[in-house]
């Protein structure tokens, strides 16, 4: 069953500036039971692991927002792994409302007459897993329901503050390079976020030649 998307616009809300407060990032790792997150930087060295991590954002066009996540095995055996990535409205406020569809295989955060829809990707494969969860929760193992195995806790919706949540599983080679990609696209209707988020898909998937 497909999702409908509704929306209401006040007179406040029709003044207000056309450049939306975009969707707040966070990338991270989990394996073998444990969580790594790239906060407030684009790299990160995980010694005790052999893994680092390079964050590189970019955009496709003036309603979508990249982020590509880098991991490198250092080490001398391969590693499986579930890529992380969180996205939450950086504003207090309660009107957020934030939702897992199915249907789309997306996640949807709708801002009065703004709507964000969250996608990703990692070798070809989309997500493993999508949950939204109380921002109270987010960076702590209250996300997981088992973290020893990397199950999400599920919660399909949320109101107000919240971030949403999706897993990418992927193999890291020794001496290998894993790319994953995470994007954000916003407009102010269900057909056009889902043509932009199709068409980020299509460009990630074939990128253009040089």
């Amino acid at each position: 069953m497909k999702t409908d998307i509704y929306f209401a616009m006040n007179e406040e809300e029709t003044a207000a500036p056309s450049f939306p407060t975009y969707l707040s990032v966070t990338p991270g790792i989990w394996m073998d039971g444990k969580t790594y997150w790239v906060r407030d930087s684009s790299e990160k060295m995980i010694p005790e692991e052999s893994i680092s991590i390079h964050v590189r954002e970019s955009s496709l066009h003036s309603k979508t927002r990249i982020h590509d996540v880098f991991i490198k095995n250092h080490g001398n055996r391969s590693r499986d792994i579930k890529v992380l990535f969180i996205h939450y409205y950086p504003k207090i406020t309660k009107e957020v409302l934030s939702f897992v569809s199915p249907a789309e295989q997306s996640i949807f955060h709708i801002k009065n007459e703004r709507i964000f829809l969250v996608n990703g990707q990692c070798q070809d494969r989309t997500s493993e897993q999508m949950t939204v969860q109380p921002l109270w929760n987010i960076h702590t193992d209250l996300i997981w329901q088992s973290a020893e195995n990397g199950v999400l806790k599920y919660q399909p919706m949320a109101k107000g503050m919240a971030g949403s949540i999706f897993s990418l599983r992927s193999k890291v080679g020794v001496n290998k390079i894993c790319k994953a990609s995470a994007w954000m696209v916003f407009g102010n209707n269900k057909n056009e976020l889902l043509q932009l988020n199709q068409y980020v898909k299509n460009t990630l998937a074939f990128p253009p030649k040089r």
